[in-house]
């Protein structure tokens, strides 16, 4: 099954199917549009006043079975649509847009910074600014300007960020640790046996590794 995107459908000129959801959103009408090769739903909050937790469960059921979902919001807050998007919607319908400047904020509601570098490449009061005033919609964050951040940092006081450590640990017993799980690794694959941890089972069956483990009978 291929997944159909909004953003590949908007990147050449065929025709596109799509059907509008409302009032009823059982698992059973995603299969039924999927297997007419719809290539989108367009799912109303609106109107039928489905809620957060139904959306939720609605984008799963067309998520698996490969149609895109274009979401009407019921309103255009910041939370609302915030919602919409963090639970995956690939587009999203706003109605009532009176202005420029309004297209513009619901805009603003869905964006996300990211940032590859290190902490300092971004002016850190100015993204809590903008983070604050909904500028942009969110944040995630495993680096600051100052290390560690202090306690009433502003980045730390919001909700639409998330923050994780950079790392777990840096120390000497951490480092020596990964070392002797690589070694002990090793000598698991050589001697025949299944390596603690692997974590792509499918590898045992390459010849290559089957090879490994017949040498001199082993296995």
């Amino acid at each position: 099954m291929n997944r159909t995107v909004i953003k590949e459908m908007t990147q050449n000129r065929r025709s596109k199917f799509g059907h509008y959801v409302g009032e009823f959103a059982t698992p059973g009408i995603c299969h039924i549009l999927a297997s007419e090769d719809y290539d989108f739903v367009f799912f109303d909050m609106d109107h039928p006043g489905f809620s957060i937790e139904t959306l939720k469960s609605a984008v799963r059921y067309f998520e698996a079975n490969g149609v895109a979902m274009i979401v009407w919001t019921p309103c255009n807050d910041y939370e609302m649509i915030a919602h919409i998007c963090d639970d995956g919607a690939e587009g999203v319908m706003a109605p009532m847009i009176k202005d420029a400047a309004e297209a513009a904020m619901v805009g603003q509601h869905m964006k996300y910074l990211i940032n590859k570098a290190r902490g300092p490449v971004v002016h850190q009061k100015v993204l809590a600014e903008a983070l604050q005033s909904h500028v942009i919609a969110g944040k995630g964050l495993d680096l600051f300007e100052k290390e560690p951040p202090d306690a009433d940092d502003p980045l730390l006081q919001l909700d639409n960020v998330i923050v994780t450590p950079y790392a777990l640990c840096s120390t000497s017993q951490c480092f020596a640790g990964i070392g002797a799980s690589d070694v002990a690794s090793v000598l698991a694959v050589y001697e025949g046996r299944r390596p603690a941890g692997l974590q792509k089972q499918s590898v045992i069956a390459q010849k290559g590794f089957m090879d490994v483990w017949n040498i001199d009978g082993r296995r």
